[in-house]
C-alpha cells in the first residue's frame, strides 16, 4: 500500500461478494494523476525528467519534467 498515495485507505483488496462482478480496493480513494505527477513535484523532484521523447522520423528529442506536466 505504501507504493501509492491513498487519500483514504482501502478496506479490502478484492471484493468477491458479487461475483463475477469483482471490485478491487473497495472503500479506498486514490488519484492516479496525483500518484504519477503531483506527488513527485511536492516531494521536490519537479525538475526531474518525467518523459523523454525522441522521434526517429523528425530527428527531434525533448525532455519534459514533472513540473512541466
Amino acid at each position: 500500500m505504501s507504493e501509492l498515495h491513498w487519500f483514504k485507505p482501502y478496506d479490502k483488496v478484492l471484493d468477491e461478494s458479487k461475483a463475477p462482478l469483482y471490485r478491487w480496493f473497495t472503500g479506498g480513494l486514490t488519484n492516479i494523476s496525483y500518484n504519477c505527477i503531483d506527488r513527485h513535484v511536492e516531494a521536490g523532484h519537479g525538475e526531474n525528467i518525467a518523459v523523454y521523447y525522441e522521434s526517429a522520423y523528425t530527428k527531434r528529442s525533448r525532455t519534459i519534467t514533472y513540473s512541466d506536466l
